[in-house]
């Protein structure tokens, strides 16, 4: 009896193993891990080795401040009055006033390179130019209309006039150009990756910066008598040129910052320039007479360059120029990115053509005067600073 007991439960458990024992389920494949090229294996991303932007700027620089330079009065006013500042009757036609502040536009190219695998160093250049800018006035009298050069005579310490235009006694015109020319600056920066974890990164530079920026300021009279005591038809042309220079040569020194998030990046530049700035101021003026039947004369001087200012005059020094510049970047293809960002600059210690006027003159330097008293105008060699401020929009390959 126990050994019946005993097979039956034996044959229970093999039928029960039998009917459990079914053939496990098959686990899934996992995928096999795909690593990016990008990957340096140590917790950071590897980015492109070489690069270049190109960019189209919407810019403005600060506008340079004229002196009062040609004016008027109302008909009837006495003749030791047209035209002099302060007076009730003379109303400004031109000057006083800034000129060349409205929207320019330029472009920048840049490049960049690092080297070997784990990118630690680097080469980055980049040139830009922005267009230049003009300020035009002209203005012609043959109606009876006055025109007048303002100035403060040092014979008198009072507000005078030149008078170019006045009923019986002459016609005339008065062209004037304030213009502001274009802008170039250029680096080339040695770069070495500071921070890099993958989603932030930071780049140490340091190079060499240059820049130039001109302006020059060019007034033209044409004073045709009408004067009876003169010989009918007498043309009198009078020209002032005030036009500087400046370059920059220095050290580029500074810092760019780069945050990744998935498609989108921002750029961080902040630098600073520490260099040499070489300046020229020139100054001319000249007259010119012409009466039928004579050979013309001509004359140094004309209104605001006369020979006590006339010149070259150039000057140097150390200037510091700060910049910014901050860069939205959205990767529309995997070698290609649209880019929108802003710009600042600072040229320090510049100096700009309207600021080298003189306008306290002493008239006895006038050409044909007996160059006596007090030198005036005088030459200052005045100086300012200029910002410069653009909005940039441009593509950027990577490779």
């Amino acid at each position: 009896m126990r050994n019946r007991i005993v097979v039956a439960l034996g044959a229970a458990l093999w039928c029960a193993s039998l009917a459990g024992a079914q053939p496990p389920e098959r686990l899934p494949e996992l995928p096999t891990p795909i690593v990016s090229e990008n990957y340096d294996g140590g917790g950071a991303c590897r980015g492109p080795a070489f690069s270049v932007t190109a960019d189209y700027l919407i810019a403005f620089v600060r506008g340079t401040q004229l002196p009062p330079l040609v004016t008027t009065a109302t008909p009837g006013t006495a003749r030791p009055i047209a035209g002099v500042i302060g007076q009730p009757s003379t109303s400004t036609l031109f000057g006083d006033d800034w000129v060349n502040d409205g929207m320019r536009s330029g472009f920048r190219l840049g490049a960049a390179w690092w080297f070997g695998p784990e990118q630690r160093f680097g080469l980055d250049g980049g040139f830009t130019m922005l267009e230049s800018q003009a300020t035009l006035f002209s203005a012609t009298s043959t109606d009876g209309t006055i025109l007048a050069r303002p100035y403060i005579s040092t014979n008198t310490g009072t507000p005078q006039a030149v008078l170019v235009a006045f009923p019986g006694q002459s016609n005339g015109s008065i062209d004037v150009r304030a213009a502001s020319a274009n802008f170039y600056t250029l680096h080339l920066d040695v770069t070495e990756k500071a921070i890099d974890t993958g989603w932030f990164r930071l780049d140490a530079l340091f190079g060499y910066r240059f820049y130039r920026y001109d302006e020059s300021l060019r007034v033209r009279q044409s004073i045709l008598t009408t004067n009876p005591n003169f010989i009918d038809g007498t043309e009198i042309v009078s020209n002032d040129l005030f036009s500087t220079h400046n370059v920059f040569h220095g050290g580029d020194l500074g810092f760019r910052t780069h945050f990744i998030w998935d498609r989108l990046s921002l750029d961080v530049l902040t630098k600073v320039a520490v260099g040499r700035v070489f300046r020229e101021t020139n100054i001319g003026g000249d007259q010119v007479t012409t009466a039928p039947g004579l050979a013309p004369v001509t004359q140094t001087g004309g209104v605001f360059a006369l020979a006590t200012n006339s010149g070259t005059f150039g000057s140097r020094d150390w200037k510091v120029m700060p910049e910014f510049t901050a860069t939205l970047s959205w990767q529309i293809r995997p070698n290609l990115n649209a880019r929108v960002g802003y710009t600042f600059l600072l040229l320090n210690g510049v100096l700009r053509a309207a600021d080298q006027v003189d306008t306290t003159l002493n008239p006895n330097f006038f050409p044909g005067g007996n160059a006596s008293g007090e030198i005036r105008p005088a030459f200052g060699q005045i100086r300012s600073d200029v910002w410069i401020q653009s909005l940039n929009f441009g593509l950027e390959f990577t490779y």
